[in-house]
């Protein structure tokens, strides 16, 4: 709300995305008989809640087109209605606008086979939020999945078929960048306002209030430089005035050395800075690696322990079963008996990415919100929505206590946040 009534104003919200704050005052500008903050305020509740809503519609479609069984994505539309972060998709947060736009994206990917309507949802998405920019795994996979069935058998390749597989990787391969194209205007845009001092002065003259004009290296070279640092090339380089200019921006170490900076404005000698996002992550939530592996964060660990233990026992399960299956030799449809919906092949990508993005986050993110930082994934719903299917199909006879306890943490959490979020007690 901050960002969308006065702008980025202080460095601590610069780790909140624009997307949606836009979105909030494109909406609220429609009602210009109210106050400005009250239509921002309308805008934001009438964006997250109609985003919501197009979220559960695209993942209904999405599991409907993905295993074929209308029974299933209504289990799974059943799930993600009282899913545990439900108190972050009503609130005018980014999780409704951001799963909105994943499951939009992977629905117009992998069911419609339409990659610029995908690209551009997975763009919005990387504009809401930081993991946003994983969405791009799912174009890689797309863009490889249908090279490889375009080149293979390689009897039967002809030159068309192998310069459509070549379009098609270049096409994915532009596809990812423009995904990963929002993450870098928001550092190039907060670090032109706060570490080269703006012209004339505004609400960011309090970070800088001189010109640097020394800092106007793109974050390309920022980037470049980081990892010139962390391989030991920097310093021979950079003595070389045609490599220090196409490499790293004309960096001057010793003129940048005698101004007072954010430390995540340069580079130093470690490798580390550059970049707004990550120190904020590590100054204001020390958020790094196994940072919250300590005794005084296990309460956070309790919380986040049920969406952690599901995640993982989705990620094995299913790995398990293609293993089995593979040693069997048996097929998709003979495998798929009571309950066993979501072991299709076709949710591998899915599966794939949720593994990934668990795998990275847990021993780095602050680890009590791993519950909704998890909620735009699938799976998560897939997977507890296959043990309620063979409950249902064994009449309540098998698993009983299993789906009693997951449903208890479904209700248990959503109840739990809708009374505790608004209190501003610690939550998810």
């Amino acid at each position: 709300m901050q960002i969308a009534e006065k702008g980025y104003t202080h460095e601590k919200i610069c780790a909140f995305y624009p997307v949606c704050p836009i979105l909030w005052k494109i909406v609220g500008k429609l009602f210009p008989f109210l106050l400005e903050r009250t239509q921002l305020l309308l805008g934001g509740f009438l964006v997250c809640n109609i985003s919501n809503t197009l979220a559960m519609v695209y993942l209904y479609k999405l599991t409907k087109a993905i295993f074929n069984s209308q029974n299933f994505a209504v289990l799974t539309l059943f799930l993600y209605s009282i899913t545990p972060a439900s108190i972050f998709t009503m609130a005018l947060y980014t999780e409704p606008v951001f799963a909105f736009t994943s499951f939009a994206g992977m629905y117009y990917l992998f069911v419609s086979n339409n990659l610029i309507a995908s690209t551009i949802l997975f763009m919005l998405s990387a504009g809401c939020r930081s993991n946003g920019i994983t969405n791009a795994l799912f174009v890689f996979i797309w863009a490889v999945s249908r090279a490889i069935s375009l080149v293979f058998p390689l009897k039967r390749t002809s030159l068309t078929k192998f310069l459509r597989a070549c379009f098609t990787l270049a096409f994915g391969a532009v596809s990812c960048f423009a995904i990963a194209l929002p993450t870098v205007l928001h550092e190039e845009s907060q670090f032109s306002h706060k570490c080269i001092a703006p012209t004339p002065p505004s609400l960011y003259s309090q970070f800088l209030p001189f010109e640097v004009p020394l800092l106007n290296i793109s974050l390309a070279h920022r980037i470049i430089r980081r990892y010139a640092v962390l391989l030991h090339v920097y310093n021979p380089l950079h003595k070389i005035p045609a490599l220090n200019n196409i490499l790293f921006g004309g960096f001057n170490d010793t003129e940048v050395g005698k101004i007072a900076l954010r430390e995540w404005c340069v580079v130093d000698e470690h490798g580390k800075g550059g970049s707004i996002y990550g120190f904020i992550q590590g100054a204001y939530w020390s958020v790094g690696p196994f940072r919250y592996f300590t005794l005084k964060q296990l309460p956070r660990h309790f919380m986040a322990l049920p969406i952690s233990l599901i995640t993982v026992c989705a990620v094995v399960s299913y790995t398990k079963h293609w293993y089995d299956l593979s040693k069997q030799k048996k097929s998709e449809k003979e495998s798929r008996k009571n309950g066993q919906t979501y072991f299709s092949f076709a949710a591998w990508p899915f599966v794939l990415h949720l593994a990934i993005l668990f795998l990275v986050s847990y021993p780095i993110i602050n680890i009590e919100v791993m519950t909704r930082f998890l909620n735009a994934c699938p799976p998560i719903f897939w997977f507890v929505a296959s043990i309620l299917e063979g409950w249902m199909n064994s009449q309540g006879t098998k698993r009983t206590w299993l789906v009693y306890l997951l449903l208890f943490f479904f209700i248990g959490f959503a109840i739990s946040g809708a009374i505790l979020f608004p209190m501003f007690m610690p939550w998810t």
